[in-house]
């Protein structure tokens, strides 16, 4: 009897013993489960976001002040890295802005010998380009930074709108005698977003598909809604090789074929700022070739 009596309690303290064990495994994945949907939850430029912490001061409660820590450290970086690029890019304004005006103005009234001439002209439109170059990381910086507000949203016509975007890259696409065409852009779409957060991702992928076009080339600008969202698509004509991963001709100074050094005008910082643009009112900008004569930029804006 005694020994029915302990194979009872052998068993009941066995089956208590496996019901407490799921229940803190049970209790331990749900917090897991729930770091883990927050840390998924994270994009790249919002830097302020932190997990929430849940008060323990166990493991998990460790694991997550580690996580924020490891936040804190990267928000910290990122701004200090911005802070450079804008300093140093106003910072370099005067001094090209000099250079300028002090080759410009004796280069105009014919002070410079005829052979000398030749070289002021390279110095000045390498000047140019550095000026391109610093105002580029301005904008790039200005809009990482927020000062570019992402919540003054306007509702925007598009057609009108693009209409606009075009009418300032036509005098750069008639010297290349590109062939400009709109589609199924009604007249009666609008979108709700920040005018010069648009204005930055639509003037910059015009004029990267321009100057990366070929010559007697194509571009075509198509809009659409789906559902819940506005669809924005930039498609040109290109010959160059480009790399596999197309994501990648959105880090700065990538520039695909062309190096920095190359002749080609543009400082490769276009799909960059389109980019971040997009990111900060909350649309995506997505790259990819329709076949290996064009290459296109679909912007998603989310609707209403």
């Amino acid at each position: 009897m005694m020994q029915f009596i302990s194979i009872g309690t052998f068993i009941i303290f066995a089956v208590l013993s496996l019901i407490a064990s799921w229940l803190v495994g049970s209790r331990l994945s749900k917090r897991v489960a729930k770091i883990s949907k927050q840390v998924e939850a994270l994009k790249p430029g919002d830097l302020d976001t932190r997990i929430a912490p849940d008060g323990s001061d166990d493991e998990i409660g460790k694991l997550i002040e580690s996580i924020n820590g490891m936040l804190d450290r990267l928000q910290n970086a990122t701004e200090a890295e911005r802070r450079f690029v804008s300093n140093a890019s106003h910072e370099l304004r005067t001094p090209i802005a000099a250079v300028a005006t002090n080759l410009d103005a004796p280069l105009s009234q014919g002070r410079f010998p005829a052979d000398v001439e030749p070289a002021i002209r390279r110095a000045l439109a390498a000047n140019r380009r550095g000026s391109d170059l610093v105002q580029a990381l301005l904008t790039l910086s200005r809009i990482q930074s927020g000062v570019i507000d992402a919540e003054d949203v306007t509702a925007l016509q598009l057609a009108d709108f693009i209409d606009d975007e075009l009418a300032e890259v036509e005098e750069q696409a008639d010297k290349r005698n590109i062939l400009v065409t709109t589609r199924d852009v009604a007249s009666d779409v609008q979108v709700q977003a920040s005018k010069s957060l648009m204005d930055l991702a639509i003037g910059n992928l015009l004029r990267n598909a321009i100057m990366h076009n070929i010559s007697s080339g194509t571009l075509d600008i198509a809009a659409r809604q789906e559902h819940c969202a506005i669809i924005v698509t930039i498609t040109n004509s290109t010959d160059e090789t480009l790399p596999d991963d197309l994501m990648n001709l959105k880090q700065p100074f990538h520039r695909g074929e062309h190096s920095r050094i190359s002749a080609e005008p543009g400082v490769g910082l276009g799909l960059s700022i389109a980019d971040a643009a997009c990111e900060a009112m909350g649309a995506t900008l997505e790259l990819d070739r329709p076949d290996e004569q064009s290459f296109r930029a679909t912007i998603t804006i989310a609707s209403a």
